[in-house]
């Protein structure tokens, strides 16, 4: 796990990340931010940082992986990992957010075999299950890509909102070891569950809800809503769920004003500070009621015109 080093020096703050994975490799970040840096230049070195630290673990993963599975036919499954690693915003507690597509006609003792595997190395790595069961430790998390078929067809038909949840996370995906091919098509699976019946209407309502409940105080979720539905507007962002890479989106559809993504910017690297792999000595609070309220308000002003476009484009 991350090792923090901070250092003055004056009118500039020096972060420095010392990073350690069990391959006893040592990764170095630096960014270096004048006190009174603007927002914007602040936020683009912090996300790039944290970028950087996502691609780094990715790299671990993938190279553990490919070692560990020496042997196996790699046409035959692809590995995908999603969740906030693969949006390139990794918590410091990462899980395994994860699910294996296989080919249709692979051996069912082989595919018992991958899949236990794939675990193992996940456990060797030290990296989490998914309590919310979107990995796969899962068994929903492990199909064939018939089976994965079958699954979204269904839920195309018949929405249930907790598969859907599930479905929704597989929008920001990496593979890690396997058949791009597989991958590929999976992703083009997602692609028409979500766009397709009633899947983005009972996803709307669920976070409208959300945003409405002041007993849901999950400041991640509240900020996955600000940039979740921006396909609506543009398809090709269906794929794109970096909060990061999709605040300007906001301001040139007229949704947010220059102070509402401002605003934002700041409060997600106080956020991701607090949670994140890289540090910073910010000491305000993200969680009082005015942040909270704030945070709030530019989430259900998103949502309306997204609401509004929606039933317009219908």
């Amino acid at each position: 796990r991350p090792k923090h080093c901070l250092k003055r020096v004056p009118n500039k703050v020096n972060l420095e990340v010392l990073y350690y994975t069990p391959y006893n490799r040592f990764y170095y970040f630096k960014v270096t931010m004048s006190v009174n840096q603007d927002i914007v230049r602040k936020f683009e070195k912090f996300s790039l940082s944290l970028s950087q630290c996502a691609e780094k673990e990715i790299e671990k993963i993938k190279l553990k992986l490919t070692k560990d599975l020496i042997g196996y036919d790699q046409s035959s499954f692809a590995l995908v990992i999603m969740g906030s690693l693969a949006k390139r915003e990794p918590s410091i507690n990462y899980d395994r957010d994860s699910i294996l597509i296989f080919g249709n006609d692979i051996d069912e003792n082989v595919k018992s075999e991958i899949t236990k595997k794939c675990i193992s190395s996940f456990d060797e790595l030290g990296i989490p299950k998914c309590t919310g069961g979107m990995s796969i430790d899962s068994e929903q998390a492990v199909r064939s890509l018939m089976g994965w078929n079958e699954f979204f067809g269904r839920l195309t038909k018949f929405p249930r909102l907790k598969q859907l949840i599930f479905v929704d996370a597989m929008r920001c995906s990496v593979l890690i070891v396997g058949n791009p091919h597989l991958f590929k098509v999976h992703q083009e699976l997602v692609a028409h569950c979500i766009l397709g019946g009633a899947s983005t209407e009972l996803l709307l309502i669920s976070s409208c809800l959300m945003l409405l409940s002041p007993s849901k105080k999950n400041i991640k979720l509240i900020l996955n809503q600000i940039i979740k539905y921006n396909y609506i507007y543009e398809p090709s962002l269906l794929y794109e769920m970096s909060l990061p890479r999709n605040l300007n989106f906001l301001i040139n559809q007229g949704i947010l004003t220059n102070d509402n993504v401002s605003w934002l910017k700041g409060y997600y690297i106080r956020y991701m500070s607090h949670r994140t792999m890289i540090k910073l000595d910010e000491e305000e609070s993200i969680s009082d009621f005015f942040s909270m309220l704030k945070l709030r308000l530019i989430a259900l002003k998103v949502l309306v015109r997204v609401v509004g476009r929606r039933i317009v484009s219908s």
